[in-house]
């Protein structure tokens, strides 16, 4: 025997393992690792349980130990939980012991609880194991002695010789499944006794029987997170995901069929897991899964392992219920019938405020919800507040058409009913005392279309009674649910008070919930019911004068599928209900049908909103003939006019549409001269609107009058009648009129107005702030690039950083996180880019390079917070792609490298779990990674690598689908759009990739091959242009330019064809081809006279387009670019007095257009002009000539090379030049260049 702390001990191992064989042996207490929660799922969860689990309290003012519930629905993912608590505990050595309730075959009890609590504590040490063991001995009916005993007599005696430095956990599942009536009383009872280092964990459904005894006991906590609700889409969305990606026809569920059944399953994983057991026995899944979440499977609900397994559940939870007792059956199909009906969750209040004519109260229903609380989500009695829910719509779907007897409920009986509760509680409390704003719609303000409509007030939801809150949303929807046979003489009564008598009320008060209801449908039943035939036409017009209203009201709030439906059936009202024919009632319909169209207009829909608007129009021409208010229906007339107008440009009747413009302005300078604060703003507004109709129309000059004067009306507007509307429209014609000076070649003129624009929105941003600061550094964006397309870049910088800094602003004054944020953080990298762009062409590359690594910084944070998002990723991508030059030129592209990797790797890993959204994202980082390895020295290997895996991974992504025609075409894109160059520039350092005719050859064919199907289709023709172009580039800078002969004539010839069929688009393509097939060919010995020919050819296409539009100053820069490839032939076949006079027409279009708008030909253009007029007079032996312009030439790179030093084409240019003046000037090159 030892002695150790009073105990005495036995010391033979024998004994003591003899002693505890005595001891029943425990049943259902070992956690199962295929239980656990998928990893990365319930991570909260698990984090906070086990936290809680493995700390010990010190001071607790409870000392005992102390249980923490989680209670979960059925099918919330407890028992996975639980297991997964277990395994967790264990791991960190303080788990006693675990038992599960759920087990199959012979059900556990309290005593096979005891049995693993003791062998939990025997493997705590050895000095505990030994006390137990010596207990038994000296007490051998303890072996089988009652549980409540053994606790008594073993596990209190031994409790000081537990450790005190660490916490003992019991976990125990499904506590609700067990039938031993002594395990709550233990829970409840004993097991504050222990030690408060005892931590029991226990999951349960929330069962009346369960809840009853532990709840609002001092030691028993409830955990406060859920287990079911929109907080667990992500965990059943990372189930499902991992669960489908290991079938065969994963790739058959489209990502958005994915995120529908996720929203389906409601936070409910055994409805997750039922389904996706269900969809893989399934003939085609996809379908079955798509039927399942459209609630259209009849395979599921009759599958007796699919819906069968959960309402047999739902019915197990049922049946345990009193359903003898005629009381209880009563309330519970009130109540549950409520429940199972409503459109929205209602709290317990709010139930039964709604039924108090049906004589129930918030005590039935906290009784009723009790007692199938296992069938609810998060429900608690303690709270009348909370809205009430079903566990998931599988309830609803079963008690409302599946159920048995008693379970069953009638839908139809309860819509009936809620349809009543719902008029009856709008006729009672629909009153101004409660919602104060009611009458806003009235007035004869609606049938002046210069008036505007009034703001529709608020109404939240907190503001009214929660009962009247959900009439007003939903007593349509129960109405509608009734058969005309259903609506009985109680329904009809009250639709005639609350929608006939006076439809206004709540026609207001419906859309100031910002509800879109059946408004239409309701006020059709209710007339029909309620209307005896000879008030019929009173009735109607009311209704529909009161749709009118209240939908000019929706649509000037921007609701606008909800006003169309309106306008649509009062229109339908008045012709077909509405028999008198009086001037007014003509207005009426007038008023609605030029909503109607102008509805009709902006979906598209031109042929109804035509017949619509001359109907309009028709009685707006009569009523200006009568004895209304002349200035009224003058103005509906010229709103109709206004609205023909924009139809007809819509439908390309230009000229009809400017014949109405015009008619629209003579009214409205009619009616400003007799009102001229009311009717001013329309003719501003008209002159607009003809403006843009004549610039559409290529009349360039009269849309700079016609807006020139709307300019002039909003200013004297601005100061006679200041208001928010007329300030901001100011800016807004300024900035359109800028366009079109620009557009005529007048683009200092324009850089005028947008300087004027930036003042008028800094006066704005002082006087509202909000908003306008947003537009501010729109008109400074706009401004700067107007300076410098003027050559004003060194003005543009101060404007260009301002906005900058107010984007910075509004980052910081948006809340983070939200979307402003995000897209404040996407405005500002755009602005840093730009600035980064001006400050390169400034020749400051060192400030440029600090933007563009703050770009990166910025792109990387929002592509961390939307990692799978296309828009973010390729941001991102471009972002790198700057700073990755950027660094180049500086020699340390590799700082970029740590990036371009982390998001390879990162699509990499997340591919494999979901191709469909990834695979695109990867394919694209892949193919930029490569493209800027290619930058670095030595990387030139790793580069062709990425190269080799990007083209395979496109390659994946045009993998051919049945169920797609285009593959050939996506197939080509993908590839084409990636690598068309790249694996030439590889070539070109001596890097052994793909070849050029590997790639590009693979996209050719495919083109070709689309191209037969269809030789007249213009979209073909233009793929397979555009990829033979890619072609001879390749083969052009792989030192291949012989090979490229025959491509770029088979260019040229598909690019005729193309400039055949709309010249217009075509013809600049064509000079362009013909023009690289020139130079292409000068280059090549033999082919110099060939390339005269061509080069002609380039020329006179380049005239032709420079014809077509004259005032378009980048198609004269073009024009004098292909002069130089024409000059710089005719120099090869030694025809220099050719060459001297297009090279003199070349520089005179160049002088002419930079003296009109500066900056429009680059020193870099004017560079090589100057150099090739040197080689042509030095040519015709004209040496002394050639001085100047070749000084000229060196001049310019001398000047480049100070702004881009690391330019290796501006050092060879200059060294060229520099090769010329020595040979002009027999090697005092030198002196002449310091002269």
């Amino acid at each position: 025997m030892l002695t150790i702390n009073g105990w005495d001990y036995l010391d033979g191992g024998s004994e003591i393992d003899e002693a505890l064989r005595g001891l029943r042996k425990p049943k259902g207490c070992a956690w199962d690792p295929d239980r656990t929660c998928l990893p990365g799922t319930r991570v909260l969860h698990i984090e906070e349980i086990t936290s809680w689990a493995a700390k010990l309290e010190g001071g607790d003012p409870d000392p005992g130990a102390h249980i923490l519930i989680v209670p979960g629905p059925a099918g919330s993912g407890k028992s996975a939980l639980a297991h997964t608590i277990c395994r967790e505990t264990e791991r960190k050595g303080i788990l006693v012991c675990s038992i599960f309730f759920d087990q199959r075959g012979e059900p556990l009890t309290a005593d096979n609880f005891m049995a693993a609590f003791i062998q939990g504590l025997c493997g705590v040490g050895i000095e505990v194991k030994k006390a137990i063991a010596q207990l038994v001995i000296e007490n051998p009916t303890l072996a089988s002695a009652s549980a409540t005993r053994q606790f008594e007599d073993i596990i209190m005696r031994v409790l000081s010789l537990l450790p005190a430095e660490r916490t003992f956990v019991v976990g125990i599942d499904a506590l609700d499944e067990q039938l031993d009536g002594s395990i709550l009383p233990f829970l409840r009872d004993h097991v504050p006794r222990l030690p408060s280092s005892f931590r029991f964990v226990l999951t349960t459904r929330p069962d009346p029987r369960v809840m009853r005894d532990l709840e609002n006991q001092r030691h028993i906590i409830t955990f406060p997170r859920s287990l079911i609700g929109d907080s667990t889409e992500e965990d059943i969305k990372a189930f499902a995901t991992s669960w489908l990606s290991t079938k065969s026809y994963y790739d058959t569920i489209s990502p958005e069929l994915l995120a529908s059944f996720i929203v389906k399953s409601e936070g409910l994983f055994l409805w997750a897991q039922t389904v996706l057991n269900h969809i893989d026995g399934s003939y085609e899944p996809a379908a079955e899964l798509a039927d399942i979440v459209k609630g259209a499977s009849s395979h599921w609900t009759e599958a007796k392992t699919a819906a069968g397994k959960l309402e047999a559940l739902y019915e197990r939870i049922l049946s345990k219920l009193e359903w003898t007792d005629w009381r209880f059956v009563e309330k519970y199909t009130m109540v549950m019938g409520a429940l199972v009906t409503l459109q929205e969750p209602l709290s317990a209040a709010g139930i039964a405020a709604l039924y108090e004519p049906k004589g129930i109260a918030v005590v039935h229903i906290h009784k009723i919800c009790t007692l199938v609380r296992p069938l609810l989500q998060n429900y608690h009695k303690d709270d009348s507040k909370q809205p009430i829910r079903l566990l998931h719509l599988s309830v609803q779907e079963w008690l409302a058409t599946r159920a048995s007897a008693p379970y069953r409920l009638n839908c139809q009986d309860h819509h009936s009913i809620l349809a009543k509760l719902s008029l009856a509680a709008i006729k009672k409390d629909l009153r101004p005392f409660n919602v104060p704003f009611l009458g806003y719609t009235g007035g004869d303000w609606v049938w002046n279309v210069a008036k505007d409509a009034p703001k529709i007030p608020v109404l939240l939801k907190d503001a009214v009674h929660e009962k009247l809150w959900y009439s007003l949303r939903f007593c349509d929807s129960h109405v509608l649910a009734l058969s005309r046979e259903e609506i009985d003489a109680e329904h009809a009564a009250l639709l005639r008070d609350t929608v006939v008598e006076n439809p206004a009320p709540i026609l207001e008060a419906i859309i100031s919930t910002g509800s879109l209801t059946e408004l239409v449908s309701l006020g059709n039943i209710a007339l029909e019911h309620c209307c005896p035939d000879d008030q019929l036409g009173a009735k109607a017009r009311l209704t529909a004068q009161v749709y009118c209203s209240v939908g000019r009201c929706l649509y000037a709030d921007q609701r606008k599928l909800e006003s169309f439906p309106l306008f649509e059936e009062a229109v339908k009202t008045y012709r077909q209900d509405v028999l008198d024919d009086d001037a007014a009632v003509g207005l009426e319909l007038a008023v609605c049908l030029n909503h109607l169209a102008s509805q009709f207009k902006e979906w598209d829909r031109s042929g109804e909103a035509l017949s619509n608007i001359e109907e309009a129009l028709c009685i707006s021409r009569q009523l200006v003939l009568t004895d209304l208010d002349n200035n009224n229906c003058q103005h509906l007339l010229a709103n109709s006019l206004a609205v023909k107008a924009l139809i007809l440009r819509r439908l390309g009747r230009d000229e009809e549409s400017y014949q109405m413009g015009v008619e629209v302005m003579e009214l409205d300078r009619q009616l400003s001269t007799t009102r001229p604060g009311k009717y001013q703003f329309q003719l501003a507004l008209a002159l607009l609107t003809l403006a843009s109709t004549l610039k559409f129309r290529n009349r360039l000059e009269d849309a700079i009058k016609f807006s020139h004067e709307a300019i002039t009306t909003f200013r004297r507007l601005a100061v006679l009648y200041p208001s928010p509307e007329t300030q901001h429209h100011l800016p807004d014609s300024l900035a359109k009129h800028a366009e079109y000076l620009r557009e005529a070649g007048r683009t200092g003129e324009g850089a005028e107005m947008k300087e004027e624009v930036v003042e008028i929105r800094r006066g704005l941003v002082n006087k509202y702030r909000g908003s306008s600061k947003w537009f501010l550094a729109k008109a400074l964006e706009d401004l700067v690039k107007y300076l410098d397309q003027c050559g004003r870049l060194a003005d543009a910088m101060p404007f260009s950083q301002e906005e900058v800094d107010i984007r910075r602003e509004l980052v910081k004054d948006s809340e983070e996180g939200s979307d402003g944020y995000c897209h404040g953080q996407q405005n500002l990298a755009d602005s840093l880019r730009r600035h980064a762009t001006y400050l390169c062409k400034m020749g400051m590359p060192a400030e440029a390079h600090e933007m563009e690594h703050e770009v990166v910084k910025i792109r990387h944070r929002l592509w961390l917070d939307y990692q799978s998002s296309q828009e973010f990723n390729e941001a991102l991508l471009v972002a790198l792609a700057d700073w990755t030059t950027s660094l180049a030129a500086r020699g340390s592209a590799v700082e970029s490298m740590p990036l371009y990797r982390e998001l390879v790797e990162y699509h990499r890993r997340l591919t494999v779990q979901d191709p469909k959204v990834h695979r695109p994202l990867l394919a694209f980082s892949l193919q930029c990674y490569a493209w800027n390895l290619s930058k670095i020295p030595g990387r030139e290997q790793e580069s062709v690598k990425m190269v080799g895996e990007a083209v395979e991974t496109y390659r994946r992504l045009a993998v051919p689908d049945p169920t797609t025609s285009n593959q050939d075409y996506e197939l080509a894109n993908s590839i084409e759009n990636s690598f068309s160059g790249h694996a030439a520039r590889l070539q070109q350092m001596g890097i052994s990739a793909e070849a050029p005719e590997t790639i590009q050859h693979e996209v050719v064919e495919i083109r070709r091959r689309i191209w037969r199907t269809d030789p007249s289709s213009q979209q073909f023709n233009a793929n397979l242009w555009w990829s033979l172009s890619n072609w001879t580039t390749s083969l052009v800078a792989c030192g291949r330019p012989s090979d490229s002969i025959p491509i770029y004539q088979e260019l040229v010839q598909v690019h005729r064809k193309c400039a055949g069929q709309d010249p217009r688009v075509y013809e600049p393509l064509l000079a362009s081809s013909l023009n690289e097939y020139a130079w292409n060919l000068a280059k090549l010995p033999g082919y110099e006279q060939e390339s005269v020919t061509i080069g002609q050819e380039a020329v006179e296409a380049r005239r032709r387009v420079v014809a077509s539009d004259p005032t378009a100053t980048a198609l004269e820069v073009d024009l004098a670019n292909t002069l130089d490839t024409l000059a710089y032939s005719l120099n090869l076949c030694k025809k220099y007095a050719e060459s001297l006079q297009i090279v003199l027409e070349g520089l005179e279009i160049c002088n002419r257009v930079n003296t009109n708008v500066p900056g429009s030909c680059t020193d870099h253009f004017f560079g090589f002009l100057h150099t090739r007029h040197a080689e042509t007079l030095v040519g015709l032996g004209r040496e002394d000539e050639a001085v100047v312009p070749v000084q000229e030439a060196i001049t310019i790179y001398r000047r480049l090379l100070d702004k881009f030093p690391w330019s290796s084409e501006y050092q060879l240019d200059m060294q060229s030049c520099t090769s010329l003046l020595e040979k002009i000037s027999g090697g005092r090159a030198g002196i002449i260049i310091k002269v």
